[in-house]
């Protein structure tokens, strides 16, 4: 496993780079300028699974350029596997809320297809009682739209 101790040590220091680079952007107010928005999420893919950061406040937020590894393992994204790599960034996750950074708060989102999602909330995926990730809606009150 390869990682980095402090996340929130390494986020600070790239919106610092970012920043004496000028390349921070509010997106023409779509962020406000009180506002780091930060997204943070995981993909297993081609035998590892990857865990990282993407500041949102950039140009182009999603760009492979603007991806910071935080955590990288040889195996699949299991909820004891992610427990064991990611339980030492729950209280970083938590600093990093309650923190400002030159004046700005952050604000987190969480990125990552539905089963990492849902592993990370700690919900039981899409046959459980309650498997949608935005709502606490009961599965057995779904139903399709009418047409």
């Amino acid at each position: 496993m390869v990682f980095f101790p402090s996340m929130t040590d390494i986020i600070l220091h790239y919106l610092d780079i970012l920043d004496s680079a000028g390349r921070l952007t509010w997106h023409g107010g779509a962020i406000p300028e009180s506002e780091v928005w930060l997204k943070l999420g995981g993909d297993h893919g081609g035998g590892t699974f990857k865990f990282s950061v993407q500041i949102v406040n950039t140009e182009h937020p999603n760009s492979l350029s603007n991806i910071i590894p935080i955590c990288i393992f040889d195996a699949k994204d299991t909820p004891a596997n992610l427990e064991t790599a990611l339980g030492t960034y729950r209280p970083q996750i938590t600093e990093l809320q309650d923190r400002l950074w030159k004046g700005k708060v952050f604000r987190l989102f969480m990125f990552g297809d539905y089963e990492f999602q849902t592993t990370v909330y700690g919900l039981s995926g899409s046959s459980g009682v309650r498997p949608c990730l935005h709502c606490s809606c009961m599965k057995r009150n779904m139903q399709l739209a009418p047409g």
